[in-house]
């Protein structure tokens, strides 16, 4: 049986996808699929051939382009492993990753969090994408107690840096929405929701890189609009099984949409109120006097320094 299947979303980016391959061991316990999503680099075909050594590799291409999120439901339906571990094409595995996973290969959790690290593509500094996934694993492991855990479990927004349980996914029907922006996080919320037991692991696992240009980094108008309706379908599916405590909050995306005009600003508010969002975070007022909004803007300020 093969005890991990590590999928990979792929678009025009063979260097650091070599990258990611290379940093994954060359076992029969492990299956990698790559999933390319109509590239138009035209070296998929290389990518192949590069690696027709390696037994353990599955090229799969999208018939039509469907993001990353069509790209890693692809994939699942390929899956054969015990284990889903998801990966990004511009990311890498740390060296010591695939020993803490097989410490974890019999374990009875269905979601196992591990710590991870972020970088700079372009200068290999140290980035701070992983900061907040960081905090959300150490209080889980300093404080095990409902609360850590339901943070861990609907605030770890992002499928790297996990181990899921294949029969989890499957038995529940979960799939990532095949949307432009944003599409992991109801993924994610699922997996948290339907998992009975998780674990934690403080060993930083993965590697995530920022790369200028990336969708994290700029948001376009249509981003803001794809970004409110998916996290407002969260809320509802938050509110129906009555974690609504844990609902997303508005309040950085409409800020960030100002650059677009306050009516457009407005428009999204009104969207969100009508629809039983929450504008401000949870503790918002408590994370003011303590410095934590203050800390994350001059964290954003140095950000753009680089």
């Amino acid at each position: 049986m093969i005890s991990f299947s590590i999928i990979i979303p792929h678009f025009n980016s063979f260097e650091l996808l070599k990258q990611l391959i290379n940093s994954i061991p060359n076992s029969k316990n492990i299956e990698i699929i790559v999933v390319d999503d109509n590239s138009t680099s035209g070296d998929y075909i290389e990518e192949q051939n590069y690696y027709s050594h390696r037994k353990n590799i599955l090229f799969l291409s999208n018939k039509y382009k469907k993001g990353a999120g069509g790209s890693r439901n692809t994939g699942l339906d390929s899956a054969k492993g015990k284990w889903i571990i998801f990966a990004d094409s511009d990311d890498f595995f740390l060296e010591n990753a695939f020993e803490e996973f097989n410490k974890y290969i019999n374990s009875n959790s269905e979601v196992i969090f591990f710590n991870c690290s972020s970088i700079f593509n372009e200068t290999g500094e140290i980035a701070n994408r992983h900061l907040f996934f960081r905090k959300l694993v150490t209080e889980y492991l300093k404080n095990l107690n409902s609360h850590s855990e339901n943070r861990l479990k609907y605030e770890f927004g992002v499928p790297w840096s996990k181990m899921i349980s294949r029969e989890l996914i499957e038995k529940n029907k979960i799939r990532f929405s095949e949307i432009i922006v944003l599409n992991d996080r109801m993924f994610s919320v699922k997996t948290g929701f339907y998992s009975k037991k998780i674990s934690a692991c403080e060993i930083p696992i993965y590697c995530n890189t920022r790369t200028k240009g990336s969708l994290i980094t700029i948001q376009k108008k249509d981003y803001f609009e794809v970004k409110i309706s998916e996290l407002l379908r969260i809320t509802n599916f938050m509110i129906e099984n009555q974690i609504g405590k844990y609902s997303p909050s508005f309040l950085g995306l409409i800020l960030s949409s100002r650059k677009y005009g306050i009516k457009y600003s407005i428009n999204l508010i009104l969207k969100v109120l009508k629809n039983d969002g929450k504008l401000l975070p949870l503790d918002f007022f408590k994370e003011i006097f303590n410095g934590y909004y203050l800390k994350k803007i001059m964290e954003k300020l140095e950000e753009r320094k680089v």
